[in-house]
This record gives structure tokens, C-alpha cells and sequence, in this order.
């Protein structure tokens, strides 16, 4: 039986503006086992990367955290700012989207990739150089030691991503949050940097929160999921039990609107973060809604062993 390394409490996260505030995350509560791949899925804007960086403090100043976050039996929501960043890379690594943000320009590829393994692994610079081709190697970028030696502007997205993958293990944390690893990535790249993942749990026992909107990578890799909607978790359970027996309605619709299901779409549009409804937040896009389910919200309630669903309709 696999112990708990995360568990998260009640968190909630907004945002505050002008215009009012902006509830991206309410009220979650997740647990992940240590050396599983946990995935959190969900369309753009649903809050899973708000949740994800939360973790790390890595928000904008106008950011409002509530709730509790313990790591390895450690509450580090209390943790001052400081004990966070000491956690950054050598405990919890990251891998963030948008390699081309991420990445600084400034410096060159190799100088990214080393400095987590000269900082938390205490390499030499001959040894983290070497590890780090190795890593790159690994993850299929072509001439890794030319490619060190380059800037961020000189690669395609591509590879770009595969420095950001190496720059985000290379601490060898216990923790490696993926935001969207595949984002943007042809079917070929995309398939490398899965199996790298892979790889991490099998042989390093790496425990992964996946964050990704691709089910197919999800339905490949992880063995645990939460679905997010509008801020909240919406299912939750085993990911083979979810795939093969979804039960809220918005996760039905997302498996629906896959290729090989005939690509039929959700209609409707998520609700306004700033101003979500009273009752149910798939209330308007629901087939199966009646008139209580705009007034009351849902709780989230255990259907099977490990698997959780927020539906009225479902006992």
C-alpha cells in the first residue's frame, strides 16, 4: 500500500480585481499516493494549473490561498516563503507550459538545464553537463551538446519543451508537477515526453501530478484522476475506472467529444469565474438538469471505493 506524499485540504484560490473576484479554485481536496502518476484534467480555465502552482506560492500578488497542503506528513501551506523556495526543485520539481515564457533568454540552454543539479544534487559542473546530455538524450533532442551551448530563441517549440522537461527533473525530486507537458507538441514529441514520465515513475519512483486538457495521455499514464470544472472537482477515482465507467455528466461529455467518439461537443460555455451560479456550475450545459439543480450545489460523495462524483443524480 503506497503512502500519501500530498494531500490537499479545503483549497481555495482567488484572485482579486477591479471588476471583482475571481474564484479559480474552490474548495478541493485531493490525495496523492507516493510513486503514482495523479492526473488533474480539464478544459482551459478550469483552475488546474491555478491549483497546481499554488502548491509551489507560485501565484500573482493578488492572489488569495485558503486551506491546507501537507507534503511527505509536512504542512507546508504554514511554511514561510523562504522554506518554500528551498522545496522548489530539489523536492517538488515543475515542469511549466509555455516553454517559451519559462525559459529565460537571456541564458543558454545548458546554464537552464545544470543549475537545479549543481544547487540541489551538489554535481560539479563537469557532472552535471554530462547528466544533462544524458537527460537530453534521453528526451530525444537532437545534438544535446550543441543544442547546450545555444539560446531558448534558436530552438523549435519542440525542443524547447524537451529543455524545459530536463530543467524541471533535474533536481530528482520526489514530486514532479507536469502543467501540460504535451501542450502543443506533434504526435511524435508528444509520445517521447510520455514515455519519459513513464520512465520517472518505473525506475526513479518519481510521484507525478499531471496536470493536461489531453485525455488519451491521461487515459495512458496516470493511475489516479480528478476532473476539474469551473474551479471544482467534479469526479475523482482510479483512472481506469473513471474512463471506463464515467458518471458526471460534464466528464461524459468531455469522452464524447473525443476523435474516436465522433467529436461531439459539450454545448454551452463554462460559467464566469467571477460570477459563478448558486447551484450546480454544469447546471446550464447539463442534459439531465431539473430546476434544483440551478438552486442547490452539489457535494462531492464517494459512489464505489475511491471513486467520487458531485451529482445529484447519482446514488
Amino acid at each position: 500500500m503506497m503512502n500519501t506524499i500530498l494531500e490537499i485540504k479545503n483549497l481555495n484560490v482567488s484572485f482579486q480585481r477591479k471588476d471583482g473576484g475571481v474564484k479559480a479554485v474552490s474548495n478541493a481536496n485531493l490525495k496523492v499516493k507516493k510513486g503514482s502518476i495523479f492526473g488533474l484534467i480539464g478544459e482551459t480555465g478550469c483552475g488546474k494549473s491555478v491549483l497546481a502552482h499554488s502548491l509551489l506560492r507560485l501565484l500573482p500578488e493578488n492572489a488569495k490561498t485558503t486551506g491546507e497542503v501537507i507534503y511527505k506528513d509536512q504542512t507546508i501551506s504554514s511554511l514561510p516563503v523562504e522554506a518554500i523556495r528551498k522545496l522548489r526543485g530539489k523536492e517538488i520539481g515543475l515542469i511549466a507550459q509555455s516553454p517559451g515564457e519559462a525559459l529565460n533568454p537571456l541564458l543558454k540552454n545548458g546554464a537552464q538545464v545544470i543549475a537545479p543539479m549543481r544547487l540541489h544534487r551538489n554535481l560539479s559542473k563537469k557532472e552535471s553537463w554530462r547528466t544533462a546530455v544524458e537527460l537530453l538524450e534521453a528526451l530525444d533532442l537532437p545534438d544535446p551538446h550543441q543544442k547546450m551551448q545555444e539560446y531558448p530563441h534558436q530552438l523549435s517549440g519542440g525542443m524547447k519543451q524537451r529543455v524545459l522537461t530536463a530543467l524541471g527533473i533535474g533536481g530528482d525530486p520526489s514530486l514532479l508537477i507536469a502543467d501540460e507537458p504535451t501542450k502543443g507538441l506533434d504526435v511524435l514529441i508528444r509520445g517521447q515526453v510520455v514515455e519519459v514520465l513513464q520512465r520517472l515513475k518505473e525506475i526513479k519512483e518519481t510521484t507525478i501530478l499531471l496536470i493536461t486538457h489531453d485525455l488519451q495521455v491521461a487515459a495512458h499514464l496516470c493511475d489516479e484522476l480528478a476532473v476539474m470544472y469551473a474551479g471544482e472537482i467534479i469526479e475523482e477515482g482510479p483512472s481506469q475506472e473513471l474512463f471506463k465507467n464515467p458518471l458526471h455528466p460534464y466528464f461524459k461529455g468531455l469522452i464524447d467529444s473525443l476523435p474516436s467518439n465522433g467529436l461531439k461537443p459539450i454545448p454551452g460555455y463554462s460559467p464566469s469565474l467571477v460570477n459563478l451560479p448558486n447551484g450546480c456550475r454544469f447546471f446550464d450545459r447539463c442534459p439531465k438538469a431539473e430546476a434544483t439543480c440551478g438552486k442547490i450545489p452539489p457535494e462531492i460523495k464517494e459512489v464505489t471505493t475511491g471513486h467520487k462524483v458531485r451529482c445529484r443524480f447519482i446514488d
